[in-house]
């Protein structure tokens, strides 16, 4: 009865690299998704856990409704900025048009796609690329001035999604308003 046991510790050395590329896989096949995306008229079969880890507005959303499969109505924002961003969530990165660039974080900050909210990014004028820095923060490269920039995507995102500057929440009522969601049985 007094004895000790022995535990042994079981590591998976590649359990991150090998979630993700699992979990890229599924997408690509459309493997066990569980819930559909629409914007600009097109569909986009993604996963719930995925985009709950990625947004805590579409978490809260996609627990609330009781659904098995619910379709997630996108307003505002363009399927070419939908797969970017499903791109991002489901790879950790990815390549966009400069042109596309204010729209795209603009729809993230709607959508509150954390690692691409305003004090999440890094401004690297020197890189081509999108990575995260030693600190954390991803980092991104502005084909406008870092000021310009700015303010732009603040001023189009205010009026598409009237959303109002929050109160760090990262989300608000009417970025909530601008997602309609309907359920398929």
């Amino acid at each position: 009865m007094g004895s000790t046991q022995q535990l042994y510790s079981l590591s998976w050395g590649e359990f991150s690299t090998s979630l993700s590329s699992t979990v890229q896989l599924l997408r690509g096949h459309g493997d066990l998704v569980d819930v559909t995306l629409t914007a600009g008229g097109k569909i986009f079969p993604a996963h719930k856990l995925v985009l709950g880890a990625a947004s805590p507005l579409l978490m809260e959303l996609l627990k609330s409704t009781k659904c098995q499969h619910p379709v997630v109505m996108l307003a505002g924002i363009t399927a070419p900025d939908l797969e970017a961003l499903l791109q991002f969530v489901y790879h950790g990165e990815v390549s966009v048009d400069p042109s596309q660039l204010p729209s795209l974080l603009q729809a993230a900050q709607c959508l509150d796609i954390q690692a691409l909210s305003p004090n999440m990014l890094s401004i690297d004028k020197l890189s081509g690329t999108m990575m995260t820095g030693a600190d954390g923060r991803n980092m991104l490269t502005p084909y406008v001035s870092v000021r310009k920039r700015r303010r732009k995507v603040k001023a189009n995102c205010v009026k598409t999604a009237s959303a109002t500057e929050g109160d760090g929440q990262g989300h608000s009522e009417d970025n909530k308003d601008n997602i309609e969601h309907n359920i398929n049985g």
